[in-house]
C-alpha cells in the first residue's frame, strides 16, 4: 500500500527521517514554522560592525563578538580611543527586542544595553556600571568615578539566575590567595596594587535606587510630628536605602548583653520592692507603737540607707552599673570601631 509522502512532514521539517523540507525563503533563508528547531522566518537586524570585530551571528538574533570595548555606537567606549587594554567579548541574544518597533530587518543598530534582550559583557577596560546604567553604590558615592576604567562584566536579562547544585555560591570581594604574586599579591587589571580597605563590598540593591528618601514621603505632617514629640531619640531628617547588613552573631551576643542588663534591672527592681516592703512594715509599727519612735527612725535610716546605696551602685544615671553596662553595650556593638559591631562593614542592602 502506498504511503501518502506528505503524511509526517511539517513545513519546513520531516518528522520521519528528521531532514528538512522547507524550499521557500525570505532574505536567503529557508522559511518554516520552527517546529523541532527547523528554520523559522524572523526579522533580524543589522549590527553596525567595526573594522576590529569579529562577528558570530545566526539568523535568530544571536550573536558573539569580539572586539574592542563598546557598549552603544562605534564613538562609544574605550575602544573608539587609540589605546591598548580594551578587549571585550559580547554575547547579546534579541538585539532590539525591548525597543518599541521590536527587531526591524535590515535596520542597522548598535548594541543597545536597554533594549537588547539579554547580554554577557566582558570587557578588559570599561565604565560598568554607567554602561548598564547602575545607581552609585557606598563606594561610588564617597569617591566619584572609582568604577571607571576597570575591567567588567555584566549580565543583564529579564530575569538572571545563578544555581550551585552542590558547593553552594561565593560572592567574594579583594585578592584571590595565590603564591608568587610578587609583593603586596594579587593586583588590578590594571597592574596596580588593591587595597584591603579600599574595597567596594557587595550591594544589593532592589530597583537600581540607593538615594535617600525623606521622613516626610514616608510619613504625612501629623504623624511625622507625633514621632519627633515622643520619639526617644533624634530622627534624622532622611533615610538612607541602602543601609549595612546585620550580622547575625554579633547580633545575637549583643540582645544576650541587652538581656543581661534588663536581668540586673530586673534584679534591682525586686530589692527595692523588698525595701519598700520593710519600710511600710516599720511605717506600720511606728505609728501603732508612737512611744518607741527612736526605733522606728532607726529602721527607716537604715532601710533608707540601703535604697540609697542600691540607686547609688546600680541605677545611679551618671555612673551606676547599669549605665557602665549600657555604655559598654553602646561601644563594643552599636559603634562601628566597636569589636561585635552588629553592621557589617562591607556588605550593604536596600
Amino acid at each position: 500500500m502506498a504511503t501518502d509522502p506528505t503524511k509526517n512532514k511539517v513545513d519546513g521539517f520531516n518528522k520521519e527521517d528528521n531532514t528538512l523540507t522547507s524550499t521557500s525563503s525570505k532574505g536567503g533563508r529557508g522559511v518554516g514554522q520552527g517546529e523541532f528547531h527547523t528554520p523559522r522566518y524572523e526579522p533580524i537586524p543589522i549590527r553596525k560592525q567595526t573594522p576590529t570585530e569579529k562577528v558570530i551571528n545566526n539568523e535568530h538574533n544571536a550573536w558573539i563578538v569580539l572586539g574592542r570595548d563598546r557598549p552603544a555606537s562605534i564613538g562609544s567606549g574605550y575602544g573608539a580611543q587609540p589605546i591598548n587594554g580594551t578587549a571585550c567579548i559580547d554575547l547579546c541574544v534579541g538585539m532590539m527586542a525591548g525597543a518599541k518597533t521590536g527587531p526591524q530587518e535590515k535596520t542597522k543598530v548598535d548594541p543597545n544595553f536597554a533594549s537588547d534582550a539579554a547580554r554577557i559583557y566582558i570587557s578588559q577596560k570599561t565604565d560598568i556600571d554607567q554602561n548598564f546604567g547602575l545607581a552609585p553604590g557606598r563606594k561610588e558615592m564617597r569617591r566619584e568615578n572609582s568604577t571607571k576604567a576597570k575591567s567588567g562584566i555584566g549580565i543583564k536579562a529579564d530575569g538572571v539566575r545563578i544555581i550551585a547544585r552542590e558547593n553552594g555560591i561565593k560572592l567574594v570581594t579583594g585578592k584571590g590567595n595565590f603564591i608568587n604574586t610578587g609583593l603586596g599579591g594579587e593586583k588590578n587589571s590594571r597592574g596596580e596594587s588593591i587595597t584591603p580597605n579600599d574595597l567596594g563590598g557587595i550591594e544589593l540593591i532592589v530597583g537600581n535606587d540607593t538615594t535617600e528618601i525623606a521622613l516626610s514621603e514616608i510619613f504625612s505632617e501629623p504623624i511625622l510630628k507625633l514621632l519627633k514629640k515622643f520619639f526617644p531619640i533624634k530622627l534624622p531628617e532622611k533615610i538612607k536605602r541602602l543601609q549595612s547588613m546585620v550580622k547575625g552573631e554579633n547580633l545575637i551576643l549583643c540582645f544576650n548583653y541587652l538581656l543581661n542588663i534588663i536581668d540586673s534591672l530586673n534584679t534591682k527592681i525586686n530589692m527595692f520592692s523588698q525595701f519598700f516592703i520593710e519600710l511600710v512594715a516599720a511605717i506600720q509599727t511606728g505609728i501603732t507603737i508612737l512611744p518607741t519612735s527612736a526605733a522606728f527612725a532607726a529602721t527607716a535610716t537604715l532601710i533608707s540607707g540601703k535604697i540609697f546605696s542600691e540607686i547609688n551602685i546600680g541605677t545611679n544615671p551618671k555612673n551606676g552599673n547599669i549605665k557602665k553596662l549600657l555604655n559598654g553595650m553602646e561601644l563594643n556593638f552599636l559603634n562601628p570601631a566597636g569589636q561585635f559591631y552588629i553592621n557589617s562593614r562591607y556588605c550593604r542592602l536596600t
